[in-house]
């Protein structure tokens, strides 16, 4: 019966700290090279074609009245299409936020008035 083959892991890309001492691994040692790290990957990102399609970036309305808001919270809680089309895309934060409330939030419930 043959052996099988361990499969590794690729070679990391982001080779370990070694520093002379442990007194070397301080928090703006780990953080210059997290830094370092992250701005050779954000150089190498977003290089293709805008899928925004452009659609503008736009926050979430804060106004629980604003008619946009309720559109996008009425979406967010369907759960079966058609889907209503957002006008902008939304940051991730702002998306989060509004999904807690969804769900968190007891004034959000299916009978509340502010779908």
């Amino acid at each position: 019966m043959e052996q099988e083959e361990e499969k590794s892991l690729p070679i990391p890309i982001i080779k370990p700290m070694k520093f002379q001492s442990e007194k070397e691994y301080t928090a703006d040692a780990v953080a210059s090279r997290w830094a370092e790290h992250r701005n050779a990957w954000l150089a190498a990102t977003n290089k293709g074609p805008d899928v925004h399609e452009g659609l503008p970036s736009n926050p979430i309305p804060q106004d629980r009245e604003d008619l946009e808001r309720r559109r996008v919270k009425k979406t967010m809680k369907s759960v079966s299409p058609p889907y209503l089309k957002w006008p902008a895309y939304y940051p991730l934060e702002d998306t989060i936020d509004l999904y807690m409330q969804i769900w968190y939030d007891d004034s959000s419930s299916s009978d509340s008035s502010d779908s």
